[in-house]
């Protein structure tokens, strides 16, 4: 008997949907395990002590984890930007310094010297300037520094600035 435990636990899992409980009896000189499916014995097997008890460890192992997991919220990614906020981030501190680097310039030119500015930055202790500090929200994103293009693009399209576009 104690042969078939070992050979049963695929079966035993196999029809998992059909088991309604599962019963362990011990008279004292063997430990048996019964699992019911409606209101009859479907299986039964006999366990020698230190079977019983990895079986009982695998036991407690599995609902701790299906516990577990019930109690965390479902976060499931289905697309989108993982990093969304922080270019949104970036991209409000590269329109607030557009027009400080280079007021009243071409919207190609804007994102020039804001690109050149950005890739130059080095931060440093104490900045108080706003443009320094808008420097810093852009290199603390953590995103890579944006192309001269893609700047005018962000430009125009999140900051709403036509100023300058040229005719094509």
């Amino acid at each position: 008997m104690a042969d078939a435990a070992a050979g049963s636990d695929r079966s035993m899992t196999a029809n998992t949907s059909a088991i309604g409980r599962a019963v362990v009896s011990d008279d004292g000189d063997l430990i048996r395990l019964t699992v019911h499916a409606d209101e009859q014995a479907t299986a039964g097997v006999a366990l020698d002590p230190l079977r019983a008890m990895v079986l009982a460890g695998d036991l407690i192992a599995a609902a701790h984890l299906h516990l577990r997991r019930a109690a965390e919220p479902r976060r499931r990614r289905r697309g989108g930007d993982p990093r969304e906020a922080h270019r949104r981030k970036r991209d409000a501190a590269l329109c607030a310094l557009a027009p400080l680097v280079a007021p009243g310039q071409p919207l190609e030119q804007q994102a020039r010297a804001v690109i050149d500015r950005a890739r130059r930055y080095r931060p440093a202790p104490g900045e108080v300037g706003a443009e320094r500090q808008l420097l810093r929200q852009i290199n603390e994103a953590g995103l890579p520094i944006p192309t001269a293009d893609r700047v005018a693009r962000i430009l125009r399209s999140r900051c709403g600035m036509n100023v300058g576009k040229r005719d094509r």
